[in-house]
């Protein structure tokens, strides 16, 4: 337990076993530390809600890269309703049928690492996805001070995850050991994980501008200027311009104990992107049911490392089916029609802002009572777990 420091948070016996079992594993991590949205629930994945340090001369261990590497969050606002119509909340209920169509979970064409050159522009044809477990994309409001009115946001979290695995496998089928220092700042890796970072955050522009066109609601919107045209007079496809965007999965170069150092950052986002934050805001995502909590962004807030989610839950939930029923209204995922309710898909599977997390909340400058606004889900898609390629 030396190397594992707990920041709001007193661990279970089975989270203890869980995390000194990774650490005996893994004999060239530095340190671990650990966070309120702890999740140690996905047998196939390292768990999220931690930070984890390593040597910069040590070689990767490839099964310490989480398959949600490179993954998002990105808000952006809805600028005008259909045909310059007023926004409503009946703009987006009862038509989950169109946010199901704009996005697919594993499409054919997904990205992947042969669909980037080295110039880091596409070379060939690719969907954007919802972006592997965890991932949704929705339109969600939020109240304005005054409490009559509201504002209007398409929201999508993940990432890319066929480009997270081609990377898992280059780095172990190569022939020259890969060092944690070459993932940030050699030529050759260093490119390749900015390259994969800029696919990831491409998908989830996508989806967001194909939700708004499904919709057809106003958001920012470009052309994807990188995007590969099998004809040269074909217009690009458009990605949306978030208003904010937060990188929850990272991998970037550190000091730990006043030596360099890499950390791995899942669902926890260090201190120097709060810092950097567009708008001076903070978005923490108990789940897609219960919306998202916003938060500002002040000096004291970038003490530390902060938790962008609050992590599902360790035990299964019960189903209450009437009660799932009712929060679900404005959920979909692939195949609801002939999907049991999978525990990841109630409502139950995810904690709520938890007194810890809030703790954790007022020791780095937040008032967790006093948030900014919670961002309330209209029409939601969800990843279905129980759907494998």
């Amino acid at each position: 337990m030396d190397k594992i420091q707990c920041f709001g948070i007193a661990l279970t016996a089975e989270q203890e076993k869980h995390l000194v079992t990774l650490v005996a594993g893994s004999p060239d991590i530095l340190g671990i530390n650990v966070y309120p949205n702890l999740d140690i629930t996905n047998p196939d994945d390292v768990p999220s809600g931690i930070v984890m340090y390593f040597p910069p001369s040590a070689q990767v261990d490839t099964t310490l890269i989480s398959a949600n590497l490179f993954q998002s969050v990105m808000v952006a606002k809805v600028h005008a309703g259909p045909h310059t119509t007023q926004l409503s909340d009946g703009t987006f209920t009862g038509n989950l049928d169109l946010i199901s169509g704009a996005v697919e979970q594993h499409p054919v064409d997904a990205a992947c690492n042969a669909c980037r050159h080295v110039s880091n522009r596409d070379k060939k044809v690719w969907t954007s996805e919802l972006g592997g477990r965890d991932s949704f994309v929705g339109a969600y409001y939020q109240n304005r001070n005054n409490h009559r009115e509201k504002d209007y946001f398409i929201v999508a979290r993940g990432t890319s995850p066929k480009t997270v695995h081609d990377l898992q496998r280059s780095i172990a089928a190569s022939a020259v050991p890969v060092k944690y220092r070459d993932l940030v700042c050699g030529d050759e890796w260093s490119s390749r994980f900015r390259n994969a970072a800029n696919m990831a955050h491409r998908n989830l522009q996508r989806n967001i501008s194909n939700v708004a066109e499904a919709y057809n609601v106003g958001v920012l919107r470009i052309d994807d200027i990188g995007a590969f045209l099998q004809e040269p007079h074909h217009a690009p496809p458009e990605c949306a311009v978030p208003g904010w965007e937060q990188n929850t999965y990272s991998i970037r170069s550190t000091m730990f104990k006043g030596r360099p150092a890499v950390a791995m950052y899942n669902g926890v986002v260090p201190k120097e992107d709060c810092q950097m934050l567009k708008g001076g805001k903070f978005f923490v995502i108990a789940n897609p049911y219960d919306g998202i909590h916003v938060f500002p962004i002040t000096e004291a807030t970038t003490s530390t490392s902060v938790a962008a989610d609050t992590g599902r839950s360790a035990t299964k939930p019960a189903l209450d089916i009437d009660a799932t029923k009712t929060r679900s209204e404005g959920a979909t995922w692939e195949q609801k029609t002939q999907t049991p309710v999978h525990e990841d898909l109630a409502p139950g599977a995810f904690n709520t802002l938890t007194p810890a997390l809030k703790e954790s909340m007022k020791q780095v400058g937040w008032n967790a009572e006093n948030h900014i606004g919670v961002m309330i889900p209209l029409a939601i898609k969800i990843f279905n777990p129980e759907i494998n390629v």
